[in-house]
């Protein structure tokens, strides 16, 4: 499973220390569908991040482009509308240092 996979199950199953994990220490969220100005840092910004997701909201993903530096997705994000977006990673060993959610 790679980390985009990983990240898209454990949002799913609400597995919040698992999504942390995922995340570098010293990493960056910037979710654009949330709030455009809002920066999330460290793995206590994430943590806060996740929080903010809607409780029943279901990812899913396609066209997933990726290399040992960045992926990026496309994402269908389903709560009470459908809302389609992007999410772009950039990764350091093996781990994700900034999401940008577009």
């Amino acid at each position: 499973m790679n980390i985009i996979e990983k990240l898209v199950q454990s949002i799913n199953y609400r597995n919040f220390d698992a999504t942390v994990e995922l995340f570098h220490d010293a990493c960056t969220v910037r979710d654009h569908i949330q709030d455009k100005e809002k920066t999330f840092q460290g793995k206590a910004g994430v943590r806060s991040w996740l929080e903010h997701l809607e409780t029943d909201a279901t990812f899913t993903f396609e066209n997933m482009l990726m290399n040992r530096e960045q992926a990026t997705a496309e994402f269908s994000y389903i709560d009470t509308m459908t809302k389609k977006g992007k999410l772009k990673l950039l990764l350091e060993a093996g781990k994700i240092k900034e999401l940008t959610i577009l």
